[in-house]
């Protein structure tokens, strides 16, 4: 189904979802007769309501077998359609926050236009919309990830070197040619927003080392910071988690850039996984398959 036959069954869903099943039937019949391509007509609860002709002939069905059947849904594409949602959802929620501190800081200039200092206003403003633009370009990126765009052999020990050149008190070390195949910019990314939350959260010191380990390549970011407790582990990862201890997203976090740096790290066939190294504090581990 492309894009067309996509929204004119979604139009006819909403319109036989809030209207008598005969009206319904009718209207969703109307809306995709004219789809050219085969297109069928479901209510939220994934019931048939309409099919088109083309889908009649393209299936070899008769229309009475098909309405009122409900639809089975596809084991892959349901856990992606469900994370899409999630992500809506989350994304949502971090939008809220800078856009309600600009209306307020607005509205009190407004109000009060004698009494803002003008240098302090645009500093917040300023900081609110880049939080902003952090949100929308995680949401351009997740899009990118769904695609698979840019993949390519990837030498990660440059990436990794690049990357942390011109950072203040992070040791190295890091195995000489570890090649990947990965997109360039989402790595860069993900070591990016995996070095801006230790640094956030070191007591003196971050260390990324890189090694090949049973095929795999393992980046590690540490910190000497407090440890993650065991029981919230998986809850850093959460789009909007907001931790009890010290280690909060919030201490100058965007929100998002966790969940982020996993989502990109999953769409690479890898994992990222958060560790207590011996010494205390927290590591983030990345493996990717190493290219063949």
């Amino acid at each position: 189904m492309n894009r067309a036959a996509a929204c004119a069954a979604h139009g006819a869903a909403d319109t036989a979802h809030g209207a008598s099943d005969t009206a319904a039937a009718a209207a969703a019949e109307a809306l995709i007769a004219a789809v050219a391509l085969p297109c069928l007509a479901m209510v939220p609860e994934l019931t048939i309501v309409a099919v088109n002709q083309a889908y009649l002939t393209a299936s070899g069905r008769r229309r009475e077998e098909l309405l009122g059947c409900r639809v089975v849904a596809d084991p892959v594409a349901e856990p992606l359609a469900d994370r899409q949602r999630q992500f809506t959802a989350d994304a949502s929620h971090e939008l809220r926050t800078p856009l309600a501190a600009l209306r307020v800081r607005v509205e009190e200039a407004q109000l009060h236009p004698g009494d803002i200092d003008l240098p302090d206003l645009l500093e917040h403003v300023s900081g609110d919309l880049d939080r902003l633009e952090t949100v929308v370009d995680d949401l351009l990126l997740l899009r990118s990830l769904d695609a698979g765009q840019g993949l390519e052999l990837l030498d990660l020990t440059n990436l990794a070197a690049e990357t942390v050149a011109g950072r203040r008190d992070v040791r190295l070390d890091l195995e000489r040619g570890v090649a990947v195949r990965a997109a360039p910019r989402h790595l860069t990314r993900l070591l990016a927003d995996l070095l801006d939350n230790a640094r956030r959260h070191a007591a003196r010191e971050v260390t990324v080392t890189l090694h090949r380990t049973a095929g795999h390549a393992e980046l590690a970011v540490a910190d000497d910071g407090l440890a993650v407790p065991s029981g919230e582990r998986e809850r850093v990862f959460q789009r909007v988690a907001r931790l009890d201890t010290v280690r909060r997203r919030d201490r100058g976090g965007a929100g998002l850039g966790l969940a982020t740096a996993r989502e990109i790290a999953a769409a690479h066939r890898g994992t990222l996984e958060v560790e207590v190294p011996p010494g205390g504090g927290a590591r983030f581990v990345l493996r990717l398959p190493l290219a063949g």
